[in-house]
């Protein structure tokens, strides 16, 4: 995604549901209770900025990234170290969300965030390793109706392991149809119940990505 530049495409905010989740996000109604955003994964801050932008304010928003660097490579990049932008509120941990949400976590973020976002991550994963985290983004999530939990990542028409030859490491691909028997094992996991609502997309670069057949999964569960 970095050596494509797909960073700068602000998948968030071209996300069906951002006009969505962003109302809540936004508020400030007393009647409201406050809306919390996780950006899984966070990068270099790109939709992290964008929400920012449109208006969120920092102390909704939490970054989570596993390699620190990268939040340094933001600043560069956006040339807000020290700038007014508001990013400098925001809170960013550095760990691994498997940790962060594992079932003998006892971190203060647990179920803390009503909105999750996780953006071209899962597919990195074998299946077993996609279930454990997708279990510790619904530890992450608040126990209440409509928690959502939202992003995209490559999938396949037909569901498949992928050997990815440039890490040397198993991954997964969904279909629309086992992405939605993926949630309801995860809500066999942890007792919860998802909407599911997902898309295809067939890139048009294929033969950037490899082999014909690639397909992006655009999704969003909301917890029932």
């Amino acid at each position: 995604m970095i050596t494509q530049c797909r960073f700068l495409h602000l998948a968030l905010s071209q996300h069906p549901s951002y006009p969505r989740i962003l109302s809540p996000l936004k508020s400030t109604s007393p009647s409201q209770p406050s809306a919390k955003f996780l950006d899984v994964g966070t990068g270099l801050g790109q939709d992290i900025r964008k929400l920012l932008h449109d208006g969120v304010p920092a102390t909704a928003i939490t970054g989570l990234e596993l390699d620190a660097r990268f939040l340094d490579y933001g600043h560069d990049l956006f040339r807000d170290q020290t700038s007014q932008s508001g990013i400098s509120d925001v809170t960013f941990l550095i760990d691994d969300v498997l940790a962060l949400g594992s079932a003998t976590s006892t971190s203060a973020h647990l179920g803390t965030f009503t909105v999750l976002q996780v953006a071209s991550l899962l597919h990195l994963f074998p299946l077993e390793k996609q279930y454990a985290a997708a279990c510790a983004f619904v530890r992450l999530l608040a126990p209440n109706p409509g928690s959502t939990i939202l992003g995209w990542q490559i999938g396949s028409p037909s569901p498949m392991d992928y050997f990815d030859m440039a890490n040397f490491s198993l991954q997964y691909r969904h279909s629309e149809e086992s992405w939605r028997e993926f949630w309801e094992e995860v809500g066999r996991r942890t007792g919860t119940r998802w909407e599911v609502c997902v898309c295809e997309m067939r890139w048009r670069e294929e033969t950037v990505w490899g082999e014909p057949g690639y397909w992006a999964l655009v999704w969003e569960v909301r917890r029932v």
